[in-house]
């Protein structure tokens, strides 16, 4: 027995006239091996009841198609194809013809709490080195089984104030992560810091990975609102556009009358949103203006078929900017929806008011214009009934 470098071993077995030995029986000495793989080169492994496939030790197989049986079960696979296994006991049998004279190799590539084992020759072979002993122990270095995410470090949730609805302010932060294994690990939060940040709560999502594929994430709120001693307060039958009150378009649905009216009841208009753009680089600047205040709402864009943006928002104020990462044009414009979840505060949805439901639309083309508007309407309309001869017939 060999070690030929830091993580790698290879056994040959020779008879006494310097032959190579066609079959032989190892016994491999593993205790507590949490993880270690093993390259097997040969035809078919039988490993007895101290053994049982899991998500630990790793087979692969470099050569030909092989089976690994336990426990009067069998699992068959071929190429580069690997079970994982863990060892209940200290004592695994390995049994098998050797096809050439690498039986085992890179024993291993070791990511365990600990692997110091031992191999026995029970067939009285001769190694490579000509050593004939029993026991050959086998060391080397642990490296831990990582199986738990970085911690991520983000501040407490910020708010900072400005001048007017519409107004937008930069803010930046400072995130870390920081992992068990890997030491400071990289984090990537979105928005990014030093966006431009509109009236409304806007929350931060950060995401970590570590070397071992173990992801985290954390989130915060920066939370913008209006300086009280700006604060423009609109009368009835306006809201406040760009910092101005201006009058609310209602549009009012005329029946189709036939024959004789039965019934015709429309509720008042109940949520109304504007929605302007611009190009700002390579995204989009959406600005949004409600005619209430505490709006819920899901801001939506796609382009050619695919989301290029979906999250859930909070309005505690009458408007809201957003960067949407995509640039409409005249062959593939950008299509925003804006969707009410309700009027209300965040947590508290028992108690949110208002219709729900698609409440704006916009269709985003900059060579038209750096601003591109389209109001929707959201006003639940009583039946209309009319009746025609014998039939009663519903209008919407």
């Amino acid at each position: 027995v060999y070690q030929t470098d830091h993580t790698s071993l290879i056994l040959h077995f020779k008879d006494a006239s310097g032959g190579l030995v066609e079959g032989s029986t190892l016994r491999v000495y593993a205790p507590v091996i949490l993880e270690n793989t093993l390259f097997v080169n040969l035809g078919n492994v039988e490993v007895d009841s101290s053994f049982k496939i899991d998500e630990n030790s790793v087979f692969y197989n470099v050569g030909e198609p092989i089976t690994i049986s336990y426990q009067g079960q069998s699992i068959e696979f071929e190429g580069s194809g690997k079970l994982r296994a863990v060892f209940e006991t200290t004592t695994i049998d390995v049994k098998g013809q050797i096809k050439n004279s690498n039986l085992i190799q890179n024993w291993g590539t070791f990511e365990m709490d600990m692997c110091t084992g031992s191999i026995e020759n029970l067939n009285g072979g001769v190694f490579e080195n000509g050593d004939t002993g029993v026991v050959n122990q086998i060391e080397c270095d642990a490296n831990p089984l990582d199986t738990t995410g970085p911690v991520i470090q983000v501040p407490r949730d910020m708010s900072f104030q400005v001048a007017k609805i519409g107004d937008t302010g930069k803010m930046n932060y400072v995130v870390t992560a920081n992992d068990a294994v890997d030491g400071p690990v990289d984090v990537v939060c979105n928005p990014p810091a030093g966006t431009d940040f509109g009236v409304g709560v806007n929350t931060i999502n950060c995401v970590s990975v570590d070397n071992a594929g173990n992801t985290s994430e954390e989130s915060f709120n920066i939370t913008v609102s209006v300086s009280t001693t700006n604060t423009v307060t609109c009368g009835t039958g306006t809201q406040l556009v760009n910092g101005q009150c201006q009058a609310i378009n209602e549009v009012t649905p005329q029946p189709t009358i036939e024959n004789e009216l039965i019934q015709d009841t429309i509720d008042e208009i109940d949520l109304m949103v504007s929605i302007m753009s611009k190009s700002v680089g390579e995204n989009t600047q959406v600005d949004l203006k409600f005619n209430k205040f505490n709006v819920n709402y899901e801001l939506i864009a796609t382009q050619n078929g695919n989301d290029v943006y979906r999250q859930m928002h909070y309005s505690m104020g009458s408007s809201a900017t957003h960067m949407i990462p995509a640039l409409g044009s005249t062959d593939n414009p950008v299509d925003i929806k804006v969707i009410s979840m309700g009027i209300g505060m965040p947590g508290m949805e028992n108690t949110w008011t208002g219709k729900t439901g698609l409440i704006g639309t916009a269709k985003v083309v900059p060579e038209f214009g750096t601003l591109t508007m389209m109001i929707l309407v959201v006003a639940i309309i009583g039946v209309v009934a009319f009746t025609s001869k014998s039939k009663l017939m519903p209008k919407f």
